[in-house]
């Protein structure tokens, strides 16, 4: 064989080496069909810890009301003119006219205490400043306290349906005290029995 066949035989061998170290070079270090990517979990957006524990947690708002709308809700609860009068509520005939719209504002801290506070507004404006405890899914304890024991105090039953808050009184006393002041009993039928509240943002 003479030199210039052996030269094209020594370059035909280096082009094939050349050729199959790029081929080796560009193919991809996994084998087999590739996998779309597993997507990682999106964390869930939830309430706060405090709203977790306690549904009643947050701001909530009636609409207006008027005073013969809160007569009827006093009236439905069994009270007459005469107690209304004698809790000096008001005008249990409405001859002023006169409406409301009442907020009602349930903390939730600290998570362990058994009660809270809870702040009632008329239009915005500090109405009165209370304590509440949860005792059941849907029932909780309204009043004042003093010495770290109830002063006064009723029970609701409370019904959370999407955004709406309805409450009823089930009871003028709480367990272990006696029957709240006429005057707290007309007063907060008239302010939480009314109308059914909404939750703000």
């Amino acid at each position: 064989m003479n030199n210039y066949a052996r030269l094209g035989l020594v370059a035909a061998a280096a082009l094939a080496v050349a050729i199959g170290g790029i081929a080796l070079l560009g193919r991809p270090s996994n084998v087999g069909p590739s996998t779309p990517p597993t997507p990682s979990p999106i964390p869930s957006v939830s309430s706060t810890p405090a709203a977790a524990i306690n549904p009643l947690v947050g701001t909530w708002l009636a609409p207006e009301v008027t005073c013969a709308q809160q007569i009827a809700a006093i009236e439905a609860a069994g009270y007459t003119a005469e107690q209304v009068t004698q809790a000096s509520f008001g005008d249990p005939t409405c001859a002023n006219g006169g409406t409301n719209r009442y907020s009602i504002v349930f903390d939730g801290l600290p998570l362990t205490a058994k009660t809270l506070s809870v702040r009632i507004h008329d239009y915005g404006a500090l109405a009165s400043s209370n304590s509440y405890g949860l005792i059941g899914d849907s029932t909780f304890e309204f009043g004042g306290r003093a010495g770290g024991a109830w002063e006064w105090c009723l029970t609701f039953r409370y019904t959370i349906d999407g955004d709406v808050l309805t409450l009823d009184r089930i009871a003028p006393s709480c367990t272990g005290t006696g029957d709240a002041p006429l005057l707290d009993q007309i007063a907060l039928t008239a302010i939480l029995e009314t109308a059914s509240f909404t939750r703000q943002p």
